[in-house]
């Protein structure tokens, strides 16, 4: 896997772990994030947000981890590099989804 040059952030940088994250997302070619912003994943997509324009992608906050894992899950079927954060010590939404059998078989 290359990294994709439009996302990678050259120079000296001194980051934390959160831009980190948002930039080795960049670099991989991350191009769509939906995020539902609370601590401690805050800084990752405020920092996606940020930068996301300038490589010409999208991120959308939502109103809850569980919408935004549907988002996620859409983008990802078109064909989009997309993440998301969460500040759960258990990604567990997917038991809340209606098509939570489909979830389980589909890669995100």
């Amino acid at each position: 896997m290359k990294a994709d040059p439009r996302g990678v952030l050259t120079g000296t940088h001194f980051l934390d772990g959160d831009h980190a994250c948002c930039e080795g997302a960049l670099a991989a070619g991350a191009r769509f994030a939906a995020g539902y912003p609370i601590t401690p994943s805050t800084e990752v997509v405020e920092r996606f947000a940020a930068r996301v324009p300038l490589v010409g992608g999208t991120f959308i906050q939502m109103e809850d981890e569980l919408a935004a894992s549907i988002t996620l899950q859409g983008a990802v079927w078109g064909g989009a590099k997309a993440f998301t954060v969460t500040s759960s010590w258990t990604y567990n939404v997917g038991d809340r989804r209606p098509d939570c059998p489909l979830f389980r078989r589909r890669p995100t």
